[in-house]
Order: structure tokens, then sequence, then C-alpha cells
């Protein structure tokens, strides 16, 4: 979750450059859409129309940005340390039958060659896995597989709770933030419409950061509970 550390801070910092704006502190000479733009530099904005509306729709657009750009990263985060779980479990000794399943992960003797020691194999082969259960796009389903490989029993509210996001950063990846009949019907309590593009504000943001970080942590609790990883890990 660093990255969405550093997120909060641009989140907090476009909000200040939203405010200043609206009280005219970016545009004191108002023939201009910000008193700091130089033609050289800023030609785009250079050849936008001056005036408060004006102003509005690039910072808007800067936030809408911004926002989008968190609930990626939140998943990215998520995902990556789903990822090192995997490999430190493996490396603890995981039944490599569990670890495996049905995963079917054809290496050559170059690539193993490459690994360089058991720790490098452990990592390959768990990273392949963790890959595979991704290319499904069905991101539920790989928290639940790897909650059954880790036999953690995890509290599926918070999965739900979390799935929100994921499936609002699977819309902005893959449908440009457009809205389909799945999310809608999926996620009722938004009022959303097929078709239309996704709005995102400082409270989903927060909310979404709040339900990633609750899952994590709830892989967290049942990772030490259970000793699935090594001491060392731990940190």
């Amino acid at each position: 979750m660093n990255r969405a550390a550093h997120f909060d801070a641009d989140v907090e910092m476009v909000d200040i450059v939203r405010r200043a704006s609206e009280r005219g502190a970016l545009s004191v000479d108002t023939s201009r859409l910000f008193d700091d733009i130089n033609a050289n530099s800023h030609p785009r904005l250079t050849a936008r129309k001056h005036g408060p509306q004006a102003r509005s729709l690039v910072i808007g657009h800067l936030r809408t940005t911004l926002y989008a750009s968190y609930i990626k990263d939140l998943y990215e985060d998520a995902m990556g340390y789903l990822s090192d779980i995997l490999a430190a479990s493996a490396r603890h000794g995981l039944d490599p039958s569990r670890l495996v399943g049905e995963n079917n992960l054809p290496f050559s003797a170059n690539d193993l060659f490459a690994a360089k020691n058991w720790n490098g194999v452990v990592r390959m082969v768990s990273d392949a896995i963790f890959r595979a259960l991704e290319n499904e796009r069905k991101t539920r389903k790989l928290l639940e597989k790897i909650d059954t490989k880790l036999n953690l029993k995890i509290d599926k509210k918070k999965i739900d709770d979390a799935m929100i996001f994921f499936d609002m950063r699977h819309l902005l990846v893959h449908s440009d933030g457009i809205v389909d009949v799945a999310f809608v019907n999926s996620y009722p309590r938004f009022k959303l419409i097929s078709g239309e593009p996704l709005t995102l504000d400082i409270t989903k943001i927060r909310r979404a950061r709040s339900a990633v970080e609750a899952l994590v942590k709830e892989y967290d609790d049942k990772i030490v509970l259970n000793k699935v990883i090594a001491r060392a890990d731990c940190n």
C-alpha cells in the first residue's frame, strides 16, 4: 500500500489547487486561464478559453485522472502483495500439490538454470501460478483461489467490500471508465446507468482505500495466525 500513501498526498494537493483556483489565487490576470501559463511550455492550456468555468474543467479533469490512477494503483499494490505472499508460502514449504493445483506450468531447462537457486525456482513457479490466476481476469476468483490454496478462511465480506473498487479498476482499464450492465447489476446502490461514465469522488476514493486496506489486513492476520509464511517474511 506504499504507493497509495503517496497518492493520498496527491489527492490533497489537487484539492488545494482546486480551492486556490476557486478563490482566484491562480488567475489574478483574468485575461488568461492561469497566471503562470507560458505559451511555449503550455501550448494546449494557452489555447483554451479563459474564465472560471474553463479553469474548473481543467482542474476537474486533473482530479478525475488522479482518482482513476488511485483506484488502479490500489489494485496493483494489492495484487503485488498477494503475489509476494504466494511466493513466501511456497518458500515456507506449502504443499506443492496445493500450490500448483490444476495449473499447467511448463518450464524449460534454461528457465531453471536462469533461476540460479532454489529460492529463485520457487519465486519463478509462484509468479507463474499467480499470473495464471490473474490471466483469468476474474479478481474475485483469484482472491478466493489464493484463500483456498493457503487455507486462510478469509472473511467473504471483506472480499465483497474490496471487489467494488477492484471492479471499478476493471472498468477504468478495460472500458475507459464506461459502466457496463454487469457492474450496474452487481452494485445497484450506486444507481448507475449502463453506457455512462463512472464518476469518482473523494468519498469513493477514501472508501476504496479503507476497503482494500481491510482486505490486506485480513490476509495478514490469517497468514500470521496460520503460520503460512516464515517469520523472516512477516516484516
